[in-house]
Order: C-alpha cells, then structure tokens, then sequence
C-alpha cells in the first residue's frame, strides 16, 4: 500500500532497478486506498475502434494533494458505477508509455 505521494520518479528508478518483468519476475502491485475522485471518470475507445470494441477508463485520483490520472484497459464500463463516488481503493501497475517516443509513466488501474 503507498500513499500517491511515493507515486514519483523514485519509485519508477527503483522498478527499473529490478525489471525486465514477465512470466518469472511478475511487475509490482501497488495498491492506494481511499484515494479521492478528482473529476469524473472518463470513457474512450481507440481511434477508428468499431462500435463493439473495448471501451478503456481514465480516472483522476487525489491523495495527500497529488493528482494522478490513471488508465484502466477495457474497464470502461466502471464510469457508471463511480459516477458520484467520493473515494475509492484502486490496484495498479506502473509502466513506461512508449507511444510517440517520450516515454511518460503510466499508472495502470488493475482493480477498483
């Protein structure tokens, strides 16, 4: 359990001190609980995705004045759910998003 303030480039060093992850060295779970909403859940598909395609959650969260956002890969269908919640506990994985070439840490959601 971290508090999002320890969500930080420290922490992203650490984990790569002792990547690669796969099957053997699975990548770390944290978990932030009580963690606040800090706007409303969003809801996006992927460009050009048809209709029936996954639909993916971004979700702003607030801890002890930091603000993150964070991405859930076909969870899409939480926005309804947590529309009106204050709080939440959310699971996550960290990781680089090498899309475009900067490379920005990138908090998967794995459970809410």
């Amino acid at each position: 359990v971290v508090d999002l303030s320890e969500v930080n480039d420290l922490l992203w060093h650490a984990l790569e001190r002792i990547a690669p992850f796969g099957a053997e060295n699975r990548r770390p779970l944290f978990a932030a609980r009580g963690v606040e909403l800090a706007g409303p859940p969003q809801v996006w598909q992927a460009r050009g995705a048809s209709a029936n395609a996954a639909r993916h959650l971004r979700l702003a969260v607030r801890q002890s004045g930091r603000v993150l956002m964070m991405k859930g890969w076909g969870m899409g269908a939480l926005a309804e759910q947590l529309q009106g919640v204050a709080a939440v506990d959310v699971a996550f994985t960290m990781e680089r998003d090498l899309y475009g070439g900067w490379g920005a840490t990138v908090r998967e959601i794995r459970a809410v």
